[in-house]
């Protein structure tokens, strides 16, 4: 208490927290081994911190869902029922903020053919909802305000699910994680769901757009963040990762080995097919993660975790 506020020595104040008020850092500062040290926050690196810990959770590290197959790893969205998934915990950085997740089950409604459900942490206090009563067939909407100005940060999604009429079909892994390399972007003609791989877009190589089926462009990388709406004015309305591991949707069954790669499908664009080599202009996506089969989406309701998979975890290795 003797001590001035200023003072950070080996000695004095090692430990000492204060708020910086100069207009020139308005950060909160720590005694540091005999210095000060300004304190990294959410509001100063946020795109860093957006996603996923990967090292959290009940299996720490386990992204891959090694520990059991299908259900485990930091924030693992996986099927539980006809009309349940079950989340697994972890801590994330979302909606501007660090936030322990709790391990939850998600109950899903209003169930349409080919209706699509967003896991999000948009729950109170930043959790995953009990209930996610909201589907519907277009696959971009729902997805709330994205603003990087304003409380209304963006939000991490950790799944995609996929219905028939009745039951669940498919469980889309959409999570990024905190090491994963990000990139601002703007949706260009059409809206962009997640999970899906986007290239500049044709009538502005400033924008994002989906790929479409046709073999022309390159990719660009994968979506994590949107607002499912069309660019029209202000800021960024995308996030896409460029690097690192992200989730990417299948349009088709995979069965992954060490030679499988990802590819923009011809029939879905966006989603992903799997290739031993280059076949197309776009290169390759990346590198599978998952060590299991890749069921994509059909119209059958799922009857097991390991059966109910429609994308899988990749290493991004845009060529």
């Amino acid at each position: 208490l003797t001590e001035t506020a200023n003072t950070c020595s080996a000695t004095a104040n090692n430990g000492a927290l204060y708020y910086n008020s100069n207009a020139g850092s308005n950060a909160v500062r720590a005694c540091v081994s005999g210095s000060w040290e300004d304190l990294v926050s959410t509001a100063g690196a946020f795109s860093t911190f957006f996603g996923v810990v990967p090292d959290s959770g009940a299996t720490p590290g386990d992204i891959q869902s090694l520990a059991t197959a299908s259900t485990t790893g930091p924030c693992k969205v996986s099927w539980a029922s006809t009309t349940t998934v079950n989340v697994t915990g972890c801590i994330a950085y979302s909606n501007g903020r660090k936030v322990t997740v709790a391990a939850t089950t998600v109950t899903l409604s209003t169930f349409a053919l080919n209706n699509f459900y967003h896991i999000c942490l948009n729950g109170t206090n930043n959790q995953v909802p009990t209930t996610n009563a909201t589907g519907s067939t277009v696959e971009s909407a729902n997805l709330g305000t994205f603003s990087l100005v304003s409380a209304s940060n963006p939000i991490v999604c950790l799944a995609d699910v996929k219905s028939n009429a009745t039951a669940i079909t498919a469980v889309y892994d959409t999570r990024v994680f905190t090491n994963t390399t990000k990139e601002f972007g703007y949706a260009g003609t059409a809206a962009l769901a997640l999970g899906v791989m986007v290239k500049p877009d044709a009538t502005n190589f400033n924008r994002l757009a989906l790929p479409g089926v046709a073999a022309t462009g390159y990719m660009r990388g994968v979506v994590i963040a949107s607002n499912g709406a069309v660019y029209a004015s202000g800021g960024p309305n995308v996030i896409i990762a460029t690097g690192g591991t992200v989730g990417v949707k299948s349009s088709a069954a995979i069965t992954l080995a060490a030679s499988t790669s990802l590819q923009n499908s011809t029939v879905t664009s966006g989603y992903a097919i799997a290739a031993t080599g280059v076949a197309t202009v776009y290169g390759n996506i990346g590198i599978p993660q998952l060590p299991t089969t890749v069921t994509s989406a059909s119209t059958t309701a799922c009857a097991t975790a390991a059966g109910c998979v429609g994308g899988t975890l990749t290493t991004l290795n845009i060529k």
